[in-house]
């Protein structure tokens, strides 16, 4: 779905929360579960939805009966202003709602559907039929400027301020999860209690640092051959029992990446169309398409696995990391990779000691 129309479905439902008045049909669906989760629970509260109500009835999973689902959205609601319909995971929007789109041209204007489903074909004729019907709203990752705006938003609200350093710490720690970024929020607003500034060095002392977030750390300090810093997270990645060899491909597909950006920028390529080509989004929905996608990726990268789609906030670091790295230096350091996997799987060396000696020649300064 095009930003345009996705911004005309969340117009159209945010009017609808604020009128209380409401369109026959709703479906939620996209990356971003936390915002679909959002919007579906907000729909609930102000239909006053209730699943024990028996003017609220529920349908899980992909066994319904569609015959069912029409029959409960024309049943009048008991002495209730409307019925409430909540589909969860029925997969209709992509295969088998052809009779609940026929419904849908002429519902029933005592009922309410709302659907929350994981993969929808926004080409599907249920998809389209809700789009004219009501609202077909697909919550997609967020990038940097939306996070950070909902981060000001959230501590403007509880009266606390944040710097620009310790919020680019806080989203490197938690990517573009929201889900991840609202719970170590309600950490930081906890643990500062009544001090207005959330710092650095809060952000540092409790947000959670994960092994992607270590790997990230790690080559972060590659680039800028920072032995020291390197070799911490290489212990801390140790203390998390990451095997060497994961680490290994990890680095060599992160490397290969940032030479992909290098090439694509001296080709003339413009961030956004970096970003359109690099994000996880740009995989494909359908899984038989998505694993031919993967299998061809695997083979132009060197054979390190599938080349990993990135957040957009890590690919925006990504793309700074390979303006200031060039081509020779990143050429030789996915060779020493290459290399230093031959020495562990031909017996030459200890994968422990592989990845260690590995990184002592990355960071070299000569």
């Amino acid at each position: 779905m095009n930003q345009k129309l996705i911004k005309e479905m969340e117009s159209r439902l945010k009017k609808d929360l604020r009128e209380k008045t409401f369109h026959p049909v709703y479906l939620l669906y996209g990356a971003e579960d936390f915002m679909v989760r959002h919007y579906y629970r907000k729909l609930c509260e102000a239909l006053g939805a209730d699943p024990s109500d028996m003017n609220t009835q529920v349908f899980e999973g992909k066994d319904v009966s569609v015959d069912q689902i029409i029959d409960a959205a024309r049943t009048m609601p008991f002495f209730a202003e409307r019925r409430v319909i909540l589909l969860r995971g029925t997969g209709l929007a992509k295969t088998g709602g052809l009779a609940l789109a026929k419904y849908l041209e002429e519902p029933a204007d005592t009922s309410v559907i709302v659907m929350m489903e994981e993969d929808v074909d926004e080409k599907c004729k249920l998809s389209l039929v809700i789009q004219n019907a009501g609202v077909l709203l697909e919550c997609k990752k967020q990038g940097r400027d939306y996070l950070l705006m909902n981060v000001a938003g959230r501590l403007l609200k509880v009266d606390k301020v944040m710097n620009g350093n310790a919020a680019d710490l806080l989203l490197e720690r938690t990517g573009d999860s929201m889900y991840v970024l609202s719970n170590e929020l309600d950490k930081l607003i906890s643990y500062v209690g009544d001090r207005n500034e959330i710092t650095m060095e809060d952000v540092d002392a409790i947000c959670i640092r994960t092994i992607d977030d270590q790997i990230f750390r790690m080559m972060e300090a590659l680039t800028v051959c920072d032995q020291k810093t390197a070799m911490d997270a290489y212990y801390d990645l140790m203390a998390l029992k990451e095997p060497p060899p994961k680490i290994i491909r990890t680095l060599a597909n992160q490397f290969m990446a940032l030479l992909r950006i290098k090439t694509m920028r001296a080709e003339g390529h413009p961030v956004s169309a970096i970003q359109q080509e690099m994000s996880y989004q740009s995989l494909p929905k359908d899984p038989e398409a998505r694993k031919v996608r993967e299998e061809k990726d695997k083979e132009s990268n060197l054979g390190f696995g599938p080349e990993p789609k990135y957040n957009s906030y890590r690919l925006g670091k990504m793309i700074e990391q390979a303006g200031r790295c060039s081509t020779e230096l990143l050429q030789r350091d996915i060779a020493l990779m290459t290399a230093a996997e031959y020495d562990f799987k031909s017996g030459r060396m200890d994968d422990r000691i592989a990845l260690e000696m590995l990184l002592l020649r990355m960071t070299r300064q000569d």
